[in-house]
């Protein structure tokens, strides 16, 4: 049993029993646990074809192009990037001594005028609506 457990920072591995839904085999980074509850971003389910969404946010020009993953907060329409923790920015949440996660798309102009986190796992996660 797990009681008073912090699991920031852990990753999650979800049950067989969600075989069924969109957390199928999913691989979930706790990015924020306390008493109010808890946060994560499922790191492992990539969007196919993601031109298209990232022509709806204007980043086409990203090079190389970013990796998009299904899986962040149950928030229509907003993304999320894992990167360095000496970036921050407005929407920027700690969470580790190494690791902050940033949900203000401004970091993709940051990152594309040299700005940005020195060192990031470029990996956008967005729960927002896409079609393949």
């Amino acid at each position: 049993m797990l009681k008073n457990k912090n699991l920031q920072d852990h990753l999650l591995v979800t049950m067989p029993s969600f075989s069924e839904s969109v957390f199928d085999k999913g691989i979930i980074y706790i990015c924020e646990h306390n008493k109010d509850g808890a946060m994560g971003i499922m790191i492992n389910k990539p969007i196919p074809n993601i031109e298209k969404l990232l022509s709806q946010l204007d980043i086409m020009e990203l090079s190389p192009k970013p990796n998009v993953y299904l899986g962040g907060p149950v928030d229509i329409n907003k993304g999320f990037v894992i990167h360095e923790k000496g970036y921050k920015t407005k929407g920027t949440q700690i969470v580790s001594s190494k690791i902050s996660l940033t949900s203000n798309l401004d970091i993709i102009n940051d990152i594309l005028e040299g700005k940005g986190p020195s060192s990031f796992c470029f990996r956008i996660f967005w729960m927002g609506t896409w079609s393949t």
